[in-house]
């Protein structure tokens, strides 16, 4: 008699789709008969992929893997990077960044390349002297802007959050319509006006404070963030300078 497999230990369907090689071969196929056909299996077996009920052999996990461009350790879930490229794999383990990220700061280094071969070159060997991209990088006052930056996105999105708890809120009371889904607290503070003395018009006023608290916070934020890219740009001045014609 076949011994049945503990509820504890058996996978529902739904965990299975979340298990890495699931998730990411639902990522990558989107056309199932084109990959059906060069695997040599049928529709059914790839959908069993998707769902994780089944694995691919090792045969067909590599060939996977060419048909899409990426590795097998991506398909695995052992990296984040698609990339089959040695160099952006390496940067990637070696610095925790995206593989997206990466592309990024190359085509930046080319695009600021490129535009270097437009400058006169005199000009060019005296200002802009090395690597831009890693003069940004490099800048003392970089390991700021990342904190800044983390703090804007912070205060960002605790703003999203709050406007969507006041939106809420304020619908719920019948005050705002349903298809409205932004306000500012200057808004609310309108609102308030509007109305005649009672507890709506104290609930209005003290939502708009709450809103008001956290866009505050969010521009100052901002305004940091902007100092120090600002500062950035001010180490690389070059000293010169400009005599006034009398």
């Amino acid at each position: 008699m076949a011994r049945k497999k503990s509820p504890a230990t058996e996978m529902n369907v739904a965990e299975k789709q979340e298990l890495p090689l699931a998730q990411r071969l639902n990522g990558l196929i989107t056309d199932v008969n084109k990959l059906k056909e060069a695997l040599c299996v049928s529709a059914q077996a790839i959908n069993q992929y998707k769902m994780g009920t089944s694995r691919p052999s090792l045969e067909n996990l590599c060939k996977i893997a060419d048909f899409y461009g990426v590795t097998t350790d991506y398909l695995l879930g052992r990296t984040g990077t698609k990339s089959i490229n040695p160099t952006v794999q390496a940067a990637a383990q070696y610095t925790g960044l995206s593989e997206a990220t990466i592309n990024s700061l190359r085509d930046a280094h080319n695009l600021v390349s490129q535009m270097g071969k437009n400058i006169w070159t005199g000009y060019r060997s005296y200002h802009l002297e090395g690597n831009i991209v890693d003069l940004f990088f490099s800048s003392p006052n970089f390991r700021q802007v990342v904190i800044d930056f983390y703090g804007y996105v912070e205060g960002v999105l605790s703003y999203e959050d709050a406007q969507s708890g006041v939106i809420e809120d304020l619908r719920n009371r019948g005050i705002l319509p349903n298809g409205q889904d932004k306000v500012t607290s200057d808004e609310i503070f309108n609102m308030a006006n509007e109305m005649g003395e009672g507890e709506a018009r104290q609930h209005l006023i003290s939502a708009g404070l709450h809103l008001m608290n956290y866009e505050e916070k969010a521009r100052f934020q901002k305004f940091q963030l902007i100092e120090k890219l600002g500062k950035i740009a001010d180490s690389y001045k070059a000293d010169i300078e400009i005599v006034e014609e009398e």
